[in-house]
């Protein structure tokens, strides 16, 4: 499955929507990583309403159309010559690093690794109002995870996101030697608002000594 830089929908026509905490992160990684901020991102992106989009002020609780993260991310791995799976996974690694130890602290502190590993790819997705996740153990120290429903659009793009904050969390659990890695990015048939689904799986492995 491909990048794509267009919207697959109308800007605010489609239900898939993102916590307003998720764009502040975003802006704020921009500020920080990249000379020129936001406005040399915002010269990268031809949509004029994406661009519009993301000089509005945004509120941490408020849901947002979820859409515009693609051609925003894109621009900014490109624009920081990271490629794109590494720059999306370093993404989900910050927003666990910043959002587990304090919102998930009761996690971190009653469960095992094998434990929670089968709950974050759900916890990634309450960031998100679409999308939803199931895990299976493999095997002691492994487990198999998916999260379906995603649009396809953004879908490349969460694989790595997930990828790096399952492996964070992991980390910050105890748990030693954490591998996650993305098996399949695939369109899984379904179709929301006009805009066509896909569906990410991960392995994970890890080691507690």
């Amino acid at each position: 499955m491909g990048l794509s830089d267009e919207l697959p929908a109308r800007l605010g026509s489609t239900p898939f929507r993102v916590k307003g905490h998720v764009y502040q992160k975003m802006l704020a990684n921009v500020e920080e990583t990249l000379e020129g901020g936001l406005e040399r991102l915002l010269e990268r992106i031809a949509n004029a309403d994406v661009r519009e989009f993301y000089r509005q002020r945004f509120l941490a609780g408020t849901w947002y159309d979820a859409l515009p993260m693609a051609p925003f991310s894109h621009a900014h791995a490109r624009l920081t010559g990271v490629p794109m799976h590494p720059f999306f996974r370093e993404r989900g690694r910050i927003i666990a690093a910043n959002d587990v130890p304090g919102v998930y602290r009761a996690l971190l502190k009653l469960f095992s690794p094998e434990m929670l590993v089968g709950r974050l790819p759900r916890v990634a997705t309450f960031y998100f109002s679409f999308g939803g996740a199931t895990a299976e153990p493999t095997e002691a120290g492994r487990a198999r995870t998916t999260v379906h429903g995603l649009p396809f659009t953004l879908a490349p793009m969460l694989a790595g996101v997930v990828e790096g904050f399952i492996a964070e969390a992991l980390s910050q659990c105890g748990a030693k030697n954490v591998q996650v890695r993305t098996l399949d990015v695939l369109y899984d048939g379904g179709i929301v608002a006009t805009v066509p689904t896909a569906t990410v799986r991960h392995e994970s492995s890890w080691s507690t000594r």
